[in-house]
Parts: structure tokens; C-alpha cells; sequence
């Protein structure tokens, strides 16, 4: 084990944390966590909702599978004029 407790606030706050490394906005982040649910629907109307939780989990999970599998750094050439 790693000595580390998990409660429920830990795994909110990590949560919370992957969602805004991934992109996704503070508001829809709060939103997510059960925190401000009505500032969700008022921002957005509600045919748009889908489709902001569909991209939203594909940024999610595009940052996760990073840590999966890493990909090699990008090699920086300087370009000389």
C-alpha cells in the first residue's frame, strides 16, 4: 500500500483535476461533481447538452489513455533562415 487514505473528497478533488488538465470548462467541470448543476442549464440549452457530455468525455478519456500510452516527445528542429 501506499499509506495514502481515499475518501470521497480525494476522489472529487482528482477528478476535478484530470477534468481541467483535459480541457473541460469550470462550469461544466462543477457541474459534473454535483456542485452549481442549475448554472449547467442555464449556460446551455438542452439539446446542447449531449453533445458538450459526449466531447467532453472523449477529452477525458484522450487524457487518461495518454498516461497509458505515452507517446515519444516530439523532436524540436530549429529552422535556420
Amino acid at each position: 500500500t501506499t499509506g495514502m487514505t481515499l475518501t470521497p473528497h480525494s476522489t472529487r478533488k482528482c477528478f476535478a483535476y484530470w477534468c481541467s488538465e483535459a480541457g473541460i470548462s469550470d462550469v461544466r467541470i462543477d457541474a459534473y461533481s454535483g456542485r452549481n448543476a442549475n448554472t449547467m442549464l442555464k449556460l446551455y440549452k438542452k439539446h446542447e447538452v449531449d453533445s458538450h457530455l459526449m466531447d467532453d468525455a472523449r477529452k477525458f478519456r484522450d487524457y487518461v489513455e495518454s498516461f497509458r500510452n505515452p507517446q515519444p516527445p516530439k523532436k524540436k528542429t530549429m529552422k535556420i533562415l
